[in-house]
């Protein structure tokens, strides 16, 4: 039985997400029982606000195939996955803090229906400036994405 509480940050890529996990961070401890977990990506670290654990693919099939991953998912051409361990912390009562993918949601919902997904979002104009900035998507891929908007059950943070 599970005694913490999942918070899953969502939001569109480049929205900010890691600045305001980062945010978070400097303002809950574990003393206060909340833990932030890394995510497993397919792709290596770079400068991005997100300091990942970057993994091969067939390191991360393999985990998955081994059920080593509580959350997984792909998108943008990566595979992410959540550890097992969340598991444990929240067994002990921790409250566990992930940056998850809203294409998810649901599936995380149903595997943790007590899930608290927290949506963070930016000006249309904002998202398009942060995106182009970061020189990781061409135009053509931003177009589409930026201007998506999802409605979600959540929390939101503007």
């Amino acid at each position: 039985m599970l005694k913490g509480k999942l918070f899953y940050i969502i939001g569109a890529s480049g929205v900010g997400k890691d600045s305001v996990m980062n945010e978070l961070k400097n303002k809950l401890t574990y003393k206060e029982g909340f833990i932030f977990t890394k995510r497993f990506i397919t792709r290596p670290n770079s400068d991005s606000a997100e300091k990942h654990i970057p993994i091969s693919k067939s390191d991360f099939d393999y985990r998955l195939s081994n059920q080593l991953f509580a959350l997984n998912w792909e998108a943008n051409g990566n595979a992410y996955g959540i550890g097992i361990e969340i598991e444990y912390w929240l067994s002990k009562g921790f409250h566990v803090i992930v940056n998850g993918s809203r294409g998810y949601l649901d599936v995380a919902k149903t595997k943790y229906p007590e899930l608290q997904s927290i949506l963070i979002e930016v000006d249309k104009s904002i998202l398009y400036n942060r995106l182009i900035g970061r020189n990781r998507e061409s135009k053509e891929q931003i177009e589409p994405v930026s201007y998506t908007h999802l409605t979600l059950p959540t929390k939101r943070i503007v």
